[in-house]
């Protein structure tokens, strides 16, 4: 009967001590998750970030193109009223 009882107790200090890990192990899946996400939103925040700096570029040297016409428009325009 003692052996029986020794062998419980062992048996519920291994399950014990399985439980303790797993539950170690299910913290770290949870902190490692949380990691990921996080860095997945960075990068994410990051391509949005690229993106937008080149719309505004493209914008920016749109406009600028634009202006430049204007101007040589005008610059052609005021010298044939000169010549008039």
């Amino acid at each position: 009967m003692t052996v029986a009882i020794e062998n419980v107790a062992a048996m519920r200090a291994g399950n014990g001590s399985e439980q303790a890990s797993l539950g170690v192990a299910s913290e770290r899946l949870t902190i490692n998750q949380s990691n990921l996400e996080a860095a997945s939103s960075r990068i994410l925040d990051v391509h949005v970030a690229r993106e937008s700096t080149h719309l505004v570029t493209k914008k920016t040297l749109a406009a600028t193109g634009s202006s430049l016409l204007m101007h040589a428009n005008q610059s052609s325009l005021a010298t044939l009223r000169l010549l008039q």
